[in-house]
This record gives structure tokens, C-alpha cells and sequence, in this order.
């Protein structure tokens, strides 16, 4: 859900239950998708340093001080308090966090904004 706050910033929230795949302990959505991702005229590559996000020809980058975790499926990348992207582990992600592999799946990246936003789903770059 996307919200203006009573200062007029941009807010998100993100509904989130359960767990995925049926694990028991909480896993952080940021160091699961570490790596590049690409979609359509997007990239992100998220490192140990934070995420950036490249749409359009634009690029932005968050620390991971800016970076509001949802669950065990979504973060919410903030800019001076406002959110920016939401960045969601679509339903055929899988982390791979136990062995060497890389993420397999997608991710689903939504730009905050109260007009009408098409979702952009990126999958990982080897």
C-alpha cells in the first residue's frame, strides 16, 4: 500500500504472513538478493555496500541505513524519509543462502508513487 504521510512524504507498507518455503528462522531480503539483477530498461545491483537501482537511465543508490525491511519477502528503499522502491521476492525466488548457487526466480521492483505504477519483475544476471 502506498500512502501520503500527514507531512505529504510518500510511504509504503507491505502485508506480509507466513514464511517461505517453510523455513522456521527469519532471513533478510537484502543479502538474498546480492547481485544484478535486469528487466526491462532496470537494473539493480545489490552488494554489501547497499542497492542501486538503475530505471530508465536513472540511477539511484541506497545504503542499507535506507533500506526498511518487510517480512522475509520485501524492502522498501528510503530517501530523506520518503519511501522510493519497494523491491518484493516473487513466489519462484529461491536464495540458494545453504550452498554456492545464485539466486534462481525473480524479483518484482515497484517505484513508490500514488499514480498508477506497472510492476517491472527482474531476473538474476549470471
Amino acid at each position: 500500500m502506498t500512502y501520503r504521510a500527514s507531512d505529504n512524504s510518500i510511504h509504503q507498507y507491505i502485508g506480509t504472513y507466513g514464511a517461505r518455503d517453510s523455513a522456521i528462522s527469519y532471513t533478510y531480503v537484502g543479502p538474498t538478493i546480492q547481485g544484478q539483477w535486469k528487466g526491462n530498461d532496470v537494473s539493480i545491483d545489490s552488494t554489501p555496500k547497499g542497492i542501486s537501482i538503475d530505471y530508465n537511465g536513472k540511477s539511484s543508490q541506497y545504503s542499507w541505513d535506507n533500506v526498511v525491511q518487510f517480512g522475509t519477502i520485501a524492502i522498501v528503499l528510503m530517501n530523506d524519509g520518503e519511501a522510493e522502491w519497494t523491491i518484493g521476492l516473487n513466489e519462484n525466488f529461491q536464495s540458494h543462502s545453504n550452498d554456492p548457487k545464485p539466486p534462481s526466480g525473480e524479483i518484482t521492483l515497484y517505484r513508490a508513487s500514488m499514480d498508477y505504477v506497472k510492476p517491472v519483475r527482474l531476473s538474476f544476471v549470471e
